[in-house]
């Protein structure tokens, strides 16, 4: 029978399987590019957005044969995906459990870690938001898990699997690799950790080869694209600051400002305690080559100090969650042996449950955070991606023959079928010699350089208003464009969704 530990570890699981269902689906547009690659790939048309074009616009080509492979069994996308993150959310937080109470042999520090991730926005979000964020993480912990329980062979191939998840994925493979030559020479059991090397690399040198031939290249045009686009910020520690305040402030979504209080240096410094007592008690556990990927690209990602997506933080945000219940548990134990040698033993009982209360309230007003944060966001999708939606849906009816384009191309691009000229270049690599032009200067959140329409003239043009900042009042456009559909609800944000159609077009069917 299960004990009563057991049980209620089963219990937390179950909870924290529900609360994210609650809390449902939070897809954001770039999930929707994957959908589309997905659908394309279930269909039979191949690893492509747009037909016949063989254009590597995504970054995770395991999460796109994944959604594609359910998908063509008939399993409705918007399922896989939701399915595919509370499921991964839950592994996550078991494995954070398992982590803190290796350390510390505390089963109430372990539920209060894997509580303190899950119920916070940073750790509850990114699963429902479409993408492949969950997914890379639980990869990543299952390859320590079984590292750490010595079944190397297992550790080596999900280490292989998480290369194929993220870019930063083959980093950390790069680490495994180390980490298995250094073990296979110690151990003397050289041929056996050949053999862990060789099935790690298996699924990146044949989605390599396979990428080669088919898109001509490894590396993502979304990466690529990004790249040119976003120009670096003129404080060279934007990004680091930025950085540490996501990973040491739970009550936060995402950070908008790189400056740092009182309350992230406090809790910074328990989370420094937390990584001093890992790398002093357990340097050697696998889960040592975590701390130093996140290390190696934090670094890279404050010398590149270009702007980031909220999903590129959830690496820094689990790390930081172990470590600072691990600062806080090291924390508790020095206090309560000063007060043991002092003999104040009611304060040490106090402060027993004193940690006790302050953990359900913080658990507790996570939770609420990580509500209201979802509401508005739910607000925002229901503003952003399900006006593009139904303007896709529309075209379908009134324009599916034409070249439509967008700056956007993830809700829109799921439900138009036809084909989409993406204006900031993930999947349309012909537009960034335009953001390549010296006199092109960047306004978040995007601004078109004006010589793309001229050169392109697409037949439908998609986009909020204040991605059109200026082209509308541009004389060239009005004599070329009509505004047919405006959104009657504006984002609070990006504005109101327009519709314009070229006056030239022979594809659409409406009253121009």
């Amino acid at each position: 029978m299960l004990d009563r530990q057991k049980w209620i570890l089963i219990i937390t699981l179950l909870i924290i399987g529900v609360w994210h269902i609650a809390l449902g689906q939070l897809f954001i547009d770039d999930a929707y590019i994957f959908f589309r690659y997905a659908r394309h790939f279930a269909e039979g048309d191949g690893l492509v957005y747009n037909s016949g074009e063989q254009i590597m616009g995504f970054t995770s080509p395991l999460y796109v044969l994944w959604l594609g492979f359910w998908h063509a069994l008939g399993i409705d996308l918007n399922i896989i995906a939701l399915a595919t993150g509370v499921l991964c959310n839950m592994a996550i937080v078991a494995a954070i459990y398992s982590i803190v109470f290796l350390a510390t042999d505390n089963f109430w520090g372990g539920v209060f870690a894997m509580t303190l991730f899950a119920f916070s926005p940073k750790g509850a979000l990114p699963a429902l938001m479409g993408m492949e964020t969950a997914l890379f993480l639980a990869l990543i912990l299952a390859a320590i898990f079984f590292f750490n329980e010595n079944k190397v062979l297992f550790g080596a191939i999900f280490s292989g699997l998480v290369a194929l998840t993220r870019p930063e994925g083959v980093a950390f493979l790069g680490l495994v690799l180390f980490w298995l030559v250094i073990h296979g020479f110690s151990n003397n059991k050289i041929t056996y950790y050949w053999r862990a090397i060789s099935l790690a690399l298996i699924p990146i040198v044949c989605w390599s080869v396979f990428a080669i031939k088919y898109y001509d290249g490894l590396l993502p045009m979304s990466m690529l694209a990004k790249a040119i686009t976003y120009p670096r910020y003129e404080s060279p520690f934007h990004n680091s600051l930025l950085l540490v305040r996501y990973a040491t402030m739970p009550f936060e979504w995402v950070p908008e400002m790189p400056v740092l209080s009182w309350d992230n240096v406090m809790l910074g410094g328990l989370v420094v305690i937390g990584i001093v007592y890992w790398m002093a008690e357990f340097l050697s556990k696998p889960f040592s080559i975590y701390i130093v990927w996140i290390i190696g690209i934090g670094g890279g990602y404050a010398f590149v100090n270009r702007y980031l997506f909220p999903w590129y933080f959830a690496p820094f945000y689990l790390g930081a969650v172990i470590f600072l219940v691990l600062g806080i548990l090291a924390a508790i134990k020095w206090i309560l042996k000063i007060c043991q040698s002092l003999e104040f033993f009611r304060v040490k009982n106090a402060i027993k449950y004193i940690y006790l209360t302050v953990g359900i309230v913080c658990v507790g007003g996570l939770a609420f955070i990580t509500v209201m944060t979802a509401f508005t966001m739910r607000t925002s999708i229901r503003l952003r991606e399900e006006a593009y939606r139904a303007v896709g849906l529309w075209l379908n009816e009134t324009c599916p023959d034409a070249i439509v384009a967008s700056p956007e191309i993830g809700a829109l691009g799921l439900a138009f079928k036809g084909e989409i000229l993406d204006l900031s270049g993930l999947v349309s690599p012909s537009v960034m010699d335009y953001y390549r032009d010296p006199n092109y200067q960047f306004v978040f959140p995007h601004r078109i350089p004006p010589r793309l329409w001229v050169d392109f003239q697409p037949d439908v043009v998609v986009s909020f208003d204040r991605f059109l900042t200026k082209i509308v009042d541009d004389a060239w456009f009005k004599q070329q464009y009509s505004l047919i559909l405006r959104c009657s609800e504006n984002h609070p944000y990006y504005g109101a969704l327009e519709v314009f159609v070229s006056r030239l077009s022979e594809h659409c069917r409406i009253e121009k």
